[in-house]
């Protein structure tokens, strides 16, 4: 969040001053790399937000491949699904990515968030929850709040 949104918030809000003044502003390093985190995203799904298990990280690992693009998915495939279990609907949805990406060519920092929106949401089985997520961390995108997030909302009843 920037400094600019950070203040202004402080300043509308005694209680949410308080909490930002608690929390250091964390750092976010984006990969920039809509399809690995969009895949990343979706193999990573509901597993338990407090889980630990890197399933993602992990079939990186027995594929030998350090990111994730529409090329190397054939090995990634090949070597890390044989002992993933996954359902049919995020197989599909896993190829519905794949399809998608060989399909487009996308200059995903130059689109409106509407544009990125409409676009992935295109992607059967990609929702509002994974583009947030993609429009916050991926293109770092101002003005997101995924609402939707359990952990989010968790975090906010604590505080």
């Amino acid at each position: 969040m920037t400094t600019e949104a950070t203040q202004f918030l402080a300043k509308s809000d005694l209680i949410l001053a308080n909490t930002i003044a608690a929390i250091p502003e964390p750092i976010i390093e984006s990969t920039n790399d809509v399809f690995h985190d969009l895949m990343s995203c979706v193999l990573e799904q509901q597993i338990h937000y407090r889980s630990t298990k890197k399933t993602f990280q992990k079939m990186l690992q027995l594929a030998d491949i350090e990111r994730l693009t529409v090329n190397n998915f054939e090995v990634f495939e090949e070597k890390s699904f044989t002992n993933t279990k996954l359902s049919i609907n995020k197989y599909e949805t896993v190829l519905g990515v794949v399809a998608f990406f060989k399909q487009q060519n996308i200059d995903w920092q130059n689109l409106a968030n509407d544009e990125i929106i409409e676009k992935l949401s295109s992607i059967k089985g990609i929702g509002k929850w994974t583009i947030d997520m993609i429009l916050l961390y991926t293109l770092q995108r101002p003005n997101i709040f995924p609402y939707d997030d359990f952990h989010l909302k968790e975090i906010m009843v604590k505080l």
